[in-house]
């Protein structure tokens, strides 16, 4: 008789292979071995605590990252670019101080500006633009339903609704009172960074009507603001096990292939998965 033993670890399955010979008791090692399962500590941690996680989620981080970092450097390259056609941008102001591009910034609401600091504003909203999720833009009154983050941000937002005032003006009190004060870690939706921009442009409008035209507002605007929709996800859903059927078709090259083709499964959200997990837990 041949017995298959296994001693199942976290990062590694050993086995063994015996054969015993049922007349005189004697075992007889057939084959054995083990297998390595490549996986960090840190990973092997969160298994063990029930967290299903994908190892490969740090990696898929980091690569959404460089591509954030790749999208907002073309975002700004395309922006100076179009700013510097219509002469609206001076590179001496790059490096201006801190609490004076935030003057510059609630200024421009209520007084006309140069062309070449209203470029440098223009610039200065393309690299911090804001938070978007559509969420908050669509709900923003249930605010018990969100983090403390996506309500913090909430938060703000509303307080300079209530003063009428921009992500701009706000700043520049807050610097006024505390030249400490912490601007990177004070995130406002995206919805008030195109508020701002609104009426910058608007009032700014009133002294530049050749140069601030509709079609070239529109453009900084898109450069600005725009954010590519997500993708559609919908090709990776299976197909229904009960449902689907497999079929025979022609391949490129003209061999015959199987494919199992039929309905999509149903989402987790819909009733129907809700009285199929039902009757399976019954």
């Amino acid at each position: 008789m041949k017995i298959l033993g296994l001693d199942l670890g976290v990062t590694s399955i050993g086995w063994a292979l015996i054969e015993k010979n049922n007349e005189n008791g004697e075992i007889d090692l057939i084959k054995s071995g083990v297998r390595i399962i490549p996986i960090e500590t840190k990973d092997a941690n969160q298994f063990i605590s029930g967290n299903t996680a994908s190892p490969n989620i740090e990696r898929r981080k980091k690569r959404m990252q460089r591509r954030m970092y790749f999208r907002k450097k073309k975002r700004n390259q395309s922006l100076i670019k179009t700013l510097i056609d219509k002469g609206l941008w001076d590179e001496s102001l790059i490096n201006i101080e801190k609490n004076k591009l935030w003057e510059l910034r609630n200024n421009a609401i209520n007084e006309q500006i140069s062309l070449s600091e209203l470029g440098r504003i223009l610039y200065h909203l393309a690299q911090r633009r804001g938070y978007k999720q559509m969420r908050i833009e669509q709900d923003e009154s249930d605010a018990n339903s969100k983090s403390d983050y996506k309500k913090n941000i909430y938060t703000r937002y509303q307080i300079i609704k209530n003063e009428n005032i921009t992500v701009g003006q706000y700043f520049y009190r807050q610097l006024k009172n505390n030249e400490h004060y912490r601007v990177k870690e004070q995130i406002f939706p995206r919805k008030a960074y195109e508020e701002e921009f609104e009426k910058i442009i608007s009032k700014q409008k009133e002294y530049y009507t050749d140069i601030l035209s509709e079609d070239f507002v529109n453009k900084i605007q898109h450069i600005i603001f725009y954010q590519r929709p997500l993708k559609s996800q919908k090709h990776l859903l299976g197909v229904c096990t009960l449902e689907g059927k497999t079929i025979k078709i022609k391949n490129n090259d003209g061999s015959i292939i199987e494919k199992y083709v039929g309905p999509p499964v149903v989402a987790k959200t819909n009733p129907l998965f809700q009285i199929h997990r039902i009757w399976q837990n019954y």
